[in-house]
């Protein structure tokens, strides 16, 4: 797994939003979280803020190591094929602490697609319904504690959901 060492926040940090909030407050004092796909790292920075030990690794690994408090995965899973998710929903489950938690986002929709980003690279997109992605998390032992939807533009409605690992 490739792990990034703790970086020092950048000035200011980012006041976190309801869905790192929700993570913040289920982690216990001095926890660890695993970020996976962390890109620039801001979400770990508001974590690390909090005194949150974050580790970041990139989905495609086979052992996200672990045991963490929460991982968290937001605007990534829709980037892997459908039919893989579910295994790796069963590697976050393993890598959490009983009780851990984890914090995803997905697109709404239906079907898959290949897009252009900003950046001008194609990259691959599966869209989720609710229901499906709950039946996959029921699956794999994480139960719903947080939900959330939002809407960054007409085409791209998202889910944020906040689980926790039975126990």
């Amino acid at each position: 797994m490739t792990r990034v060492e703790t970086m020092t926040p950048r000035t200011p940090v980012p006041e976190p939003g309801d869905a790192l909030r929700q993570l913040v407050a289920a982690i216990p004092a001095g926890g660890t979280a695993l970020e996976i796909a962390s890109g620039p790292g801001q979400d770990a920075e508001v974590l690390e803020a909090q005194g949150i030990t974050v580790l970041r690794a990139d989905v495609t690994t086979e052992d996200l190591g672990g045991p963490y408090d929460a991982v968290l995965a937001l605007a990534v899973l829709q980037h892997v094929e459908r039919e893989q998710l579910p295994d790796v929903l069963g590697r976050v489950a393993g890598a959490l602490r009983p009780g851990g938690v984890f914090l995803l986002s997905v697109r709404v929709g239906d079907g898959e697609q290949w897009e252009v980003g900003d950046s001008g690279n194609p990259y691959f997109t599966v869209l989720w319904r609710e229901p499906d992605l709950c039946d996959l998390l029921e699956d794999a032992d994480l139960d719903l504690v947080w939900r959330a939807e939002a809407e960054d533009s007409e085409e791209s409605h998202w889910l944020t959901f906040l689980v926790r690992r039975g126990r």
